[in-house]
This record gives structure tokens, sequence and C-alpha cells, in this order.
């Protein structure tokens, strides 16, 4: 966790004790979706280039998005990896289109684009796991169907299967299940830190050249 920390430090301007106070926060949160926080803060250090990538939710964000991404059977990379084929506009509607034909299911991932563009991973998650569908959806389908839908979405045909599976279980977790509003929650206490941390910085100055 300390080379996190010191990447949450440098990515949202808090200071040491508002981070560790947002790490205990999301080790709770971690905990609460069966997840161990150690994996969490394991997946978020090595992909601390996403900070950058993911900065319209800021640290609370990505750190939802890797519990979430957990709970589905993937990681924070491959987070990036979806949002980067469906930022791939010309490519990806081919792909959306492809999977549709092969599948005959109602594919549109127009909002999915629009989330990876303003940088919403967890959102993100949510609506690739609301296009793909479900479990039974997905066994019925064959091989060259099962890859054109993964294709579309960014994802190997494996990756596909454990976010359907990951989805399934998750709405059996009641805790998982309200991910949404925990990341609200999380990222209001990101801002009133960050806005104390501002106040405080104002202070200061007035203090230094008044």
């Amino acid at each position: 966790a300390a080379k996190l920390s010191k990447e949450l430090i440098i990515s949202s301007d808090l200071t040491m004790d508002q981070t560790d106070d947002v790490l205990k926060t999301v080790q709770g949160l971690a905990k609460a979706a069966n997840v161990a926080p150690k994996a969490i803060f394991e997946d978020m250090a090595r992909n601390s280039d996403l900070f950058a990538q993911f900065a319209q939710d800021g640290a609370g964000g990505l750190a939802m998005a890797a519990i979430k991404a957990k709970t589905l059977g993937l990681n924070l990379s491959a987070v990036s990896s979806v949002a980067k084929s469906l930022l791939d506009f010309e490519t990806s509607i081919s792909n959306e289109f492809e999977a549709q034909v092969l599948t005959g299911k109602m594919i549109n991932l127009d909002r999915a684009r629009g989330l990876a563009l303003q940088g919403k991973a967890s959102e993100l998650l949510d609506e690739i796991v609301k296009q793909v569908g479900g479990e039974a959806e997905l066994r019925s389908m064959n091989i060259l169907q099962m890859e054109s839908l993964a294709g579309a979405v960014g994802l190997s045909v494996s990756q596909l299967q454990r976010v359907v599976q990951g989805n399934e279980a998750a709405l059996k977790n009641p805790v998982v299940s309200k991910l949404d509003e925990t990341n609200e929650i999380l990222r209001a206490q990101l801002d009133t830190e960050q806005r104390q941390l501002l106040g405080q910085q104002q202070q200061d100055t007035l203090v230094t050249y008044g």
C-alpha cells in the first residue's frame, strides 16, 4: 500500500493523513465486497498510469473500478484495454455491427464509448455488463458468436465468460450490487477532503503574504 499511497498523494494532492483515510475506506469497501484489499491495492499500484486515463472519477472512482473489476474476474489493465478498444471508434463500430449480425442480439455501445471517453471506468464496466447479457444467453451462443461479442466489448472469450459469471455472483451479494452507491459515498468523501485541503492551502497563502 506504500507505493499506492505515494501515487495517491501525487495524483490527487491529498495529504498523507487524508490518503490513509482513503485507503482505509477502500479497504472497508473491498472487504464488504468479499474482495481482498491487498489485491485492490496491488492492482491500483501496478496500474498507477491509469490515474490520468480515468482522471474524471479520481482515485475514488479508480478504486471502485478496481473492486468492481475484481468481482467480475478482471483487473484495471483489462478495463483500460476495454476503454482503448471502444475509443478506436471505426473498429469498435465495425465490431459492434458484426456482433449484432452473428448473435442476432441488439447491442448499442454508444454509451460505453462515451463513458470510456469521459474516463468513467466504474460506469463503463456497468454498461459492458448490461450489453453482454446473462450467463444463460451466453451459453446458448456458439464459439463464433461469443468471439464476436467479446471482441465488440474489448474482451477475450475467457474474460467475457468471467464477467458474466462474476456479475451473476455479484447480483447475489447485496453489498456488491450496491457498489454504485458506495462509489458515490467514496467520491463525496474524496471531494470533501480535497476541498478542505484547498481551503487550508488558501489560508496558508494568506498568512504568508498577508
